[in-house]
């Protein structure tokens, strides 16, 4: 965060906080917010707005509940554009998203299925490729042992009705390569058994 807002004093960029996997973690190591790390830094809100939802924290993805928070002049800006581009949600997603918002109980549970998960599903896929435990959110990504990414990705979906998304399609073509090529992105966002399930079978489909 120092290094990022050293840059953004150099080059004024608005530094926009995509902070939705803010609550997916392990081991206790909790990330750091922007406005958390401004406040830390002894920095204003100025040039920093943080986004985050209910989709990852609360597992409802489909209720679009979320908030802005940060620079009182970018919001207000924010707040005109929402005002004519956004819409109301329905007092039923309204109620669901207060009940969702006021509770850390299912959220601490969110957290232990997603380490359950990571603690079934590594140890299976490693007998075959590599792959290692992230340091946040719930996806895995795997390196493809031929280094086809959207190859790998269609094998599975035609043999064994898996989808994973190739890396590729995370990132683009540069000069430099396609950072996500090789690479398949694995969301473990099904319950364990189906994803404990998936894994033994990607590892036996790659084994023979």
């Amino acid at each position: 965060w120092a290094e990022l807002f050293a840059l953004q004093d150099r080059y004024g960029f608005v530094i926009a906080s995509d902070e939705c996997y803010s609550e997916i973690y392990f081991s206790g190591n909790k990330p750091i917010g922007g406005l958390q790390a401004a406040q830390q830094l002894r920095r204003s809100n100025k040039g920093i707005v943080m986004f985050t939802s209910l989709s990852k924290r609360s597992n409802v993805p489909g209720l679009r509940s979320g908030f802005v928070a940060g620079d009182a002049g970018l919001l207000k800006a924010f707040l005109l554009y929402r005002t004519y581009h956004g819409s109301a949600m329905s007092i039923p997603v309204q109620r669901a998203s207060i009940a969702a918002w006021n509770d850390e109980a299912h959220v601490i549970e969110n957290r232990r299925l997603y380490q359950e998960k990571f603690d079934k599903v590594l140890p299976i896929l490693q007998t075959v490729f590599d792959v290692r435990l992230p340091d946040a959110s719930f996806y895995i990504w795997l390196k493809v042992p031929d280094g086809d990414d959207l190859a790998f990705a269609k094998t599975l979906w035609q043999q064994a009705a898996i989808q994973v998304l190739p890396g590729r399609f995370l990132a683009r073509d540069t000069e430099h390569g396609n950072p996500g090529a090789g690479y398949v992105r694995i969301a473990l966002v099904a319950d364990v058994e189906t994803c404990v399930k998936a894994a033994q079978t990607i590892a036996a489909l790659y084994r023979s």
